[in-house]
């Protein structure tokens, strides 16, 4: 099997059970957890720009908003392990398509504004230059691999 069908292999795998993990942590943020920091605030300056902390007035989304999320990670999640698993129907393909595209853009828009004005200012700005962007991209990425060459993950 060739180099590029394993990394495809692996990726059909890998890719929704990445989103399923963030989906739960979604899930359990909509339940009322701040994990991984002490409290609602410190958690909201890991995973909101400084713009959407003001926004938010430094609180956390609703959590029926939070529940979306983790519901829209889990149908992406199924649908890139469907394709992956060698059953795309034409829907689906363009629902995987969607995903990568959503995760590369996610990915590639936010790195530039992380890095303006002499690099990252906050904790989010830092959390998204080491590990937010660059996941969005890989899954984006890993996403786009498996759609490209479906290959049976058996």
């Amino acid at each position: 099997m060739p180099a590029l069908d394993r990394v495809a292999r692996a990726a059909g795998v890998g890719v929704p059970a990445v989103l399923v993990a963030i989906a739960a942590l979604h899930a359990a943020w909509a339940a009322g957890s701040s994990w991984p920091a002490a409290e609602e605030r410190a958690l909201a300056e890991r995973i909101f720009s400084q713009d959407e902390r003001f926004a938010l007035d430094g609180a956390l989304p609703p959590a029926p908003l939070t529940a979306a999320v983790a519901l829209a990670l889990l149908a992406a999640a199924g649908t890139v392990r469907a394709v992956g698993s060698g059953r795309p129907s034409r829907r689906l393909r363009g629902g995987a398509w969607a995903v990568a595209a959503a995760f590369l853009a996610r990915g590639a828009v936010y790195l530039p504004s992380d890095v303006r004005g002499g690099g990252p200012q906050d904790s989010y700005q830092r959390w998204d230059l080491a590990v937010y962007s660059p996941l969005c991209l890989a899954l984006g990425a890993g996403t786009a691999l498996v759609t490209r060459r479906p290959i049976p993950v058996s």
